[in-house]
């Protein structure tokens, strides 16, 4: 077991003592997911290492909750967008990469 497959595990234990699943909706956690967002933007913007990985960290807790609302496996999931964004072509624009189809 990985350790990202532990660390999911963890949440997802988190989840049932807190009965997540029961009490909660897909778009109320998403709702969570994107403040965990702008605040992981704050603090890039902030430029502090430590606090960035506190709050991306929150984001893929809050990664982790919203594919087991739709009982899905996250690192599958994950797997499926390296396949999809590895296999584009494409160029960098202003320090972004944009796929092809956008250009």
């Amino acid at each position: 077991m990985s350790n990202f497959e532990r660390e999911r595990e963890l949440v997802i234990d988190w989840m049932n003592t807190k009965q997540l699943i029961d009490n909660s909706t897909p778009l109320i956690q998403m709702e969570k997911m994107i403040e965990e967002v702008y605040e992981l933007e704050h603090e890039v913007r902030g430029q502090n290492r430590d606090t960035v990985e506190d709050e991306l960290g929150d984001v893929l807790f809050t990664a982790v909750v919203q594919a087991r609302m739709w009982n899905l496996d996250p690192t599958a999931a994950l797997a499926r967008a390296v396949k999809k964004v590895t296999s584009r072509n494409g160029q960098m624009v202003k320090g972004l990469y944009v796929k092809e189809a956008d250009l």
